[in-house]
């Protein structure tokens, strides 16, 4: 009998499962073995009890949250399955030393681990030491040396919300906050660019514009500055004519296998970038997290994980599957204020690359697309009107979203370098007026920021068109200044 499938059937039952209660009947029919060889099984090959495992991987995870969210420690503590918190506290200080309180007070983060062959988690803090150090939970290993299966659990979701709605930061910060690293939402779309970004394509109403690969001219520089932003050296793979799904299937297992989460493009939906947290069947089917799973026109490729990570098989079928990035590679220094300064700039600064209008140049070809009255006949279709509202409203996304993280990022830098502050802090309140106009003025006059059939109704209206196309040129205005401060700002910088 090989034991491993039954250890890492556990590993994978409990890991999926460690907030709820653990149906252990349900782990004996799934694997078809009684519970008593079960944990017979189990503990001669690990060394320690199912019960005793399963307490550890709630209390791993419990310190997880307590660290990572501002969750009062009595939730954290009923969602584990502690009946309390003196309870979870009595437990809690058994296997860390610490009490809830303590820890969360005094400790660094858990680091992740190898539960077993193919399963990683949270560390389970060791005792005493605060959580600088992890105490290892690998609990079993194979001889063998190819996996079928990989998960790692524990990867935070990637979804669109009032924190962020550009997927590749979404991603980055997703991946950072699994592998240890201090790289938050505000950072990863500052350094990547994105926050900077704006794009019109002149020819046509292009549901892509805010896509954040057009971020610059080379597609591949928004990767390489979003994986600085996680000091990491880019190392990804792009699909062509030439590439085979074993290569990208390689790919992903290498990286899974060393406990690195994927960032890709596709998989599911459109080519915007998502997160592979694990694979089955040698790599045919993947899962993870992508803002797209849960919308019903992908539901007929999609099944689920208990924990709610996406399951498809049809990964590679899908043609927007372009582009898989690595977040487990060699370490660089984070950015330099000048290096961020000087992408900003480049992606602010208006040019036209092929038919896209990109930076400050963006707004002209948004106002004019508003203001072409034959792209709006008074009796169009809905699907029409649909796609315009669609395009308008990704730009208003964008900048939102955008230029209000740029802000953020730089008063940041103004507190880290007060000879900057002054132009810092001149560049900032520009960009925060950007989505003060959109919310304040642009937004209710579309009725609010829904995509619905009023707000679609609303658009297509040539007073209101025309009230946009005054706002977008102040929009402009306030870019333009933003652009000039950051210009200045990239002279100075040298001479600190």
């Amino acid at each position: 009998m090989n034991y491993y499938i039954l250890v890492w059937s556990v590993c994978t039952f409990v890991e999926s499962r460690v907030r709820e209660e653990i149906p252990l009947e349900e782990l004996a029919r799934q694997t078809g073995f009684s519970l008593a060889h079960i944990r017979d099984v189990f503990r001669k090959c690990t060394g320690k009890p199912l019960a005793r495992y399963v307490q550890e991987r709630r209390i791993a995870n419990a310190a997880w949250e307590l660290l990572d969210t501002d969750r009062t420690i009595l939730d954290i503590a009923v969602d584990y399955g502690f009946s309390g918190r003196t309870v979870f506290t009595r437990v809690f200080r058994r296997y860390t030393g610490y009490t809830p309180s303590q820890f969360r007070a005094e400790a660094s983060m858990p680091t992740r681990v190898r539960l077993c062959a193919g399963v990683y988690g949270v560390a389970l803090p060791k005792r005493g030491d605060g959580g600088n150090e992890s105490c290892a939970t690998e609990v079993f290993e194979s001889n063998t040396q190819k996996q079928d299966n990989a998960i790692l659990y524990g990867v935070p979701k990637v979804v669109y919300g009032q924190d962020g709605c550009t997927p590749f930061p979404i991603c980055i910060h997703s991946c950072a906050k699994y592998l240890g690293l201090c790289v938050d939402y505000t950072r990863a779309m500052a350094e990547s660019g994105a926050a900077f970004r704006f794009v019109w394509n002149t020819a046509c109403w292009d549901g892509g514009n805010v896509d954040a690969v057009y971020t610059f001219d080379d597609p591949a520089e928004v990767f390489r500055c979003g994986m600085r932003a996680m000091e990491r050296e880019l190392k990804f793979m792009s699909r062509t004519p030439e590439t085979k799904k074993g290569d990208f299937m390689d790919f992903i297992c290498r990286e899974i296998d060393a406990g690195n989460p994927v960032i890709a493009r596709g998989i599911i939906g459109p080519p915007e970038a998502c997160v592979i947290t694990g694979y089955r069947d040698g790599g045919n089917v993947l899962m993870g997290w992508n803002v797209f799973q849960e919308y019903p026109e992908y539901q007929g490729c999609v099944r689920f994980e208990k924990n709610g990570y996406f399951i498809t098989e049809n990964w590679w079928e899908n043609p927007d599957t372009t582009t898989l990035i690595a977040t487990g590679t060699g370490t660089l220094l984070p950015l330099a204020p000048e290096e961020v300064l000087r992408n900003a700039a480049k992606a602010l600064e208006g040019r036209m690359c092929g038919t896209y209008a990109k930076g400050i140049l963006a707004y002209d070809a948004w106002r004019n697309a508003l203001l072409c009255d034959r792209d709006f006949p008074a009796d169009a279709v809905i699907s029409l009107l649909v796609e315009r509202m669609m395009c308008h409203g990704d730009a208003m996304d964008s900048l939102s979203d955008g230029r209000r993280h740029a802000a953020k990022y730089l008063r940041r830098l103004a507190a880290q370098y007060p000879a900057l502050a002054p132009g810092l802090h001149a560049a900032a309140g520009e960009l925060d007026r950007i989505p003060e106009i959109i919310w304040k003025e642009m937004i209710p006059v579309l009725g609010g920021w829904e995509r619905g059939e009023m707000q679609t109704r609303q658009l297509s209206r040539p007073e209101n068109r025309r009230l946009f196309a005054g706002l977008i040129e102040r929009m402009k205005t306030h870019d333009e200044r933003a652009y000039g401060y950051i210009c200045e700002l990239i002279e100075e910088v040298k001479t600190i």
